[in-house]
């Protein structure tokens, strides 16, 4: 039995941070995403960049010292922005948006005349943003946090189990019942060809607003999304994570 429950949300994705030039991408989704850590004088290009998609864009500064951010909040006047958010840059609310954060933020704002949505959580993972919810103001606009395989790692990059880092258009394997191989590597090369992944999400990023239909299944333990046209519904049992 189906029974429809919200619609696909909007899809956006990050802007490059990188220095130096990039080749301007084709925009997927309805927003950009774009994090400028203000104590990298690279924040500017990188907000260029963002701009560059003329898509609404999704703020987030990082290790926002007061003076840096009212400059960048001043960079922001002219622009697309959608939401806005900061994180803090050391102490316990290192990576999280603080109540002190938030509060020099929403000044700066003011200070440039900027109404804009002020939203905050973690830059990291769940985890951070349970450990330290309690020093997030009450009054944000919205909460969220980062999703990554790559967890608590400060070796190189790998998979959730310890697997091979893969892109995000590879579908991983299998080994032993244990899903290995998963990690995102971005949508694009740094020649700006992109990956397959690129074309999903714009199929994805279609999808925006159409209602979703949930249900379940005879043996359920992982499931899949199938579209057809004007719904998303159950595509049925794929590989079980026991094996």
């Amino acid at each position: 039995m189906l029974h429809t429950a919200g619609v696909v949300p909007a899809i956006g994705v990050g802007a490059a941070t990188a220095p130096g030039p990039a080749p301007e991408p084709t925009p997927i989704g309805s927003f950009v995403r774009v994090e400028l850590d203000l104590a990298s004088p690279a924040w500017r290009a990188a907000l260029d960049r963002a701009t560059a998609s003329r898509l609404r864009l999704d703020v987030r500064f990082v290790r926002a010292s007061a003076p840096g951010l009212f400059e960048a909040v001043r960079a922001l006047r002219g622009l697309h922005v959608r939401t806005v958010g900061a994180f803090a840059c050391d102490g316990p609310e290192k990576h999280l948006s603080d109540a002190t954060t938030v509060a020099a933020l929403r000044e700066a704002l003011r200070e440039e005349g900027l109404d804009l949505p002020v939203v905050g959580g973690a830059r990291t993972h769940f985890t951070e943003l349970n450990r330290g919810h309690d020093l997030l103001p009450d009054d944000l606009d919205g909460v969220g946090f980062a999703v990554t395989p790559l967890f608590h790692s400060r070796a190189r990059a790998r998979g959730v189990d310890g697997g091979e880092p893969r892109r995000a258009d590879d579908t991983g394997h299998r080994v032993g019942g244990v899903l290995r191989g998963v990690g995102a590597r971005g949508i694009r090369s740094s020649d700006g060809e992109p990956y397959p992944v690129a074309e999903a999400l714009g199929v994805l990023a279609g999808l925006a607003g159409v209602p979703v239909e949930v249900g379940g299944s005879a043996r359920p333990p992982l499931g899949a999304a199938e579209y057809s046209p004007g719904r998303m519904c159950p595509a049925g049992e794929i590989a079980s994570i026991e094996g």
